[in-house]
């Protein structure tokens, strides 16, 4: 589903580049489900994405190799709301993830759900979120991201051109 944020708090938007944003998942669904104020801040957060800017609500997330990876924070009547969007590709922003912070802890029981979907330990899965992928096959990454229910793509160029040669799709095999 791709949705234009519309932003009532800019008036100047003629001259800003404005990439559209696609929902990954039930992100979109999960996000409508967050309180009205809520969604108006994190929709301003994503429009400030969609023109090349972070809010200061968002923030780089750690592990994903610079700031490709943007997290949303947002706290309303004491819940947490989460959105988390990569701003990678040109034409576009994808939202993720759209969540209710249920820990009280802190990262560690997302930690830990997320080792429990990829088969890992949750030490494992810290040190992955650290950069360290040292012993680490790329088939198992692979194998991780798709069970997390991410689309993998394999894009294969030639040297010096920009026409892509062939694309290799990657999904979890279902039973």
């Amino acid at each position: 589903m791709s949705v234009l944020w519309w932003n009532h708090h800019n008036t100047d938007m003629a001259s800003e580049k404005i990439k559209l944003v696609k929902w990954d998942g039930s992100s979109y669904k999960d996000f409508r489900s967050f309180p009205d104020l809520a969604q108006d801040v994190m929709g301003f957060a994503l429009y400030q994405g969609q023109v090349g800017r972070i809010h200061a609500s968002a923030k780089p997330l750690k592990g994903f190799g610079g700031a490709s990876v943007i997290e949303i924070v947002e706290d309303h009547q004491g819940d947490a709301y989460r959105a988390i969007y990569t701003v990678k590709f040109e034409n576009a922003i994808y939202v993720l993830y759209a969540f209710q912070k249920k820990s009280k802890k802190g990262i560690q029981t997302p930690q830990t759900q997320a080792a429990q979907l990829m088969g890992l330990s949750q030490p494992d899965v810290s040190r992955l979120l650290k950069g360290q992928f040292r012993d680490v096959s790329v088939e198992r990454i692979m194998r991780m991201l798709t069970r997390l229910g991410c689309k993998v793509d394999i894009v294969i160029k030639e040297p010096g051109r920009k026409k892509v040669s062939s694309v290799i799709h990657l999904e979890e095999a279902r039973a």
